[in-house]
């Protein structure tokens, strides 16, 4: 039986350091009460709590657990003055089967699913999987179904090693919500689901939450996406059905968005463009040095078809990361690396000859890493290697490169700036640029690029 949604207010019992606490969450709002002793709060006010998954029970006796954030530590003193509880936010819940047998402990899982809403458009399941015809027919009896092709046609899997940890990606679609007493045909959905060759703790969770979240908004231009549901999965390990998956717990994560997208959302890079390039793709979102930077995506509906200036600067930030780790070679920045190794043995031969103190001679050399070629020519330098793979009437010209660069830097430095209508145009064409780059670090083969490039173009429509 599926495991019903986290109610937004519910009650808990959970288990820290040994006590037991009355926990009442309202939304990701969690207030600890002592249960029977109120020195049991002390463990609050004395050394920091390191944040850690608790585990519990709510008031249907479902298994509960999500992570105790950092708790400050407070002077003993302040105990006295305080309220009868303990509040802080945690970023997600999971709630459990409501059973004591042992497989049903939420402290490891072997899968984590995502399903619906923002993955239906990335994989709209409806064109994927349902044999059309069938929709339309009315057999004699009068019973219908939702015919699929055969699961093969439109499940997709890659093994993966991501995190030091080992597994397969599958995406495919699923039916959900069917009730053939009630005569309820459900509905189809999308899902990515993430399996590992061995159970992962539960503290993992989070990670991988967000490292699917990360590749999903840049397929889809912003932010502020959602799921139908996020659900945990254990693997059987004995009877008929060993190696099957069956449902261990749901998700409810936390974050800071106020919108979301619509469950069909179009204007996206289509999840099936990747094929196997997926896993390189989250391979890079995965590597901490090297992950594209996101901030020039928007975080709502409305900002998605509005240019203000964080998001020039935004933008600017991530072509310069672009730029750094796509190692777009030009003839300037050679000259400009000549330069600097020139000044460096200069400065080598100084302190030979003079005695000059540690802090003096690192202040020197770290001063050098301030010198190299413009944030416009960098961003020519990558429009001139990438030009290959975009219409004429995409290019971008050098003044206007210059213009948006120039207005970066009025903002940074906090001129006075009126309207931004001249300027936009660039932007739409300088943020295709900048996911053209993140595309090409998937290790997309370079005759592929123009396609991805297409996808791109309608992720992002601003209105000016």
């Amino acid at each position: 039986m599926a495991i019903k949604p986290l109610k937004n207010d519910f009650t808990a019992y959970m288990t820290l350091c040994e006590k037991q606490f009355l926990v009442t969450v309202k939304g990701n709002l969690c207030k600890f009460f002592a249960r029977e002793d109120r020195d049991d709060l002390r463990i609050f006010y004395g050394e920091p709590i390191k944040r850690h998954i608790i585990y519990g029970f709510d008031e249907d006796q479902h298994k509960i657990a999500f992570p105790m954030s950092l708790s400050v530590a407070v002077p003993e003193h302040f105990f006295h003055f305080v309220t009868l509880y303990h509040p802080f936010k945690t970023p997600y819940i999971i709630k459990g089967n409501r059973s004591s047998d042992e497989s049903d402990k939420l402290e490891t899982f072997d899968a984590i699913n995502f399903t619906g809403k923002v993955v239906d458009s990335l994989y709209p399941p409806g064109i994927q999987a349902v044999d059309i015809d069938g929709l339309w027919e009315f057999p004699e009896n009068g019973a219908r179904a939702i015919k699929t092709r055969p699961y093969d046609e439109y499940t997709y899997r890659y093994p993966f090693e991501l995190y030091g940890d080992t597994g397969t990606l599958l995406y495919a679609a699923s039916l959900d919500g069917s009730d053939l007493i009630n005569g309820q045909l459900g509905k189809l959905s999308a899902i990515i689901r993430l399996e590992f060759d061995t159970p992962k703790p539960l503290d993992a969770f989070e990670r991988y939450y967000v490292l699917i979240k990360n590749f999903i908004s840049f397929c889809v231009g912003q932010h502020n996406i959602n799921f139908e549901e996020v659900e945990l999965k254990r693997r059987i390990t004995e009877g008929e059905d060993a190696g099957k998956l069956r449902s261990l717990g749901v998700c409810k994560v936390f974050d800071e968005y106020a919108d979301y997208i619509e469950p069909m959302y179009r204007n996206v890079i289509p999840i099936r463009l990747f094929d196997a390039h997926i896993i390189n793709a989250l391979n890079l979102f995965a590597d901490k040095e090297a992950a594209p930077k996101l901030n020039f995506i928007s975080d709502s509906n409305i900002g998605k078809h509005r240019v203000n200036y964080e998001d020039i600067k935004n933008l600017c930030t991530a072509l310069e990361f672009e730029y750094t780790k796509g190692k777009f070679p030009t003839e300037k920045n050679a000259e400009m690396q000549k330069l600097k190794e020139a000044i460096k043995e200069a400065i080598r031969e100084y302190c030979k000859e003079n005695e000059l103190s540690k802090t003096v001679k690192e202040s020197a050399f770290s001063s050098l890493e301030r010198l190299g070629i413009s944030m416009a020519d960098k961003i020519c330098a990558i429009c001139e290697k990438l030009k290959v793979h975009w219409e004429p009437e995409d290019a971008i010209e050098r003044d206007e490169i210059r213009a948006f660069v120039k207005m970066r830097n009025n903002i940074t430095h906090g001129n006075h700036i009126i309207r931004l209508d001249n300027i936009v145009i660039t932007y739409i064409k300088l943020y295709r640029v900048v996911c053209l780059c993140i595309v090409k670090r998937m290790g997309i083969p370079d005759n592929d690029l123009s396609h991805y490039f297409q996808a791109i173009k309608n992720v992002v429509k601003i209105r000016s």
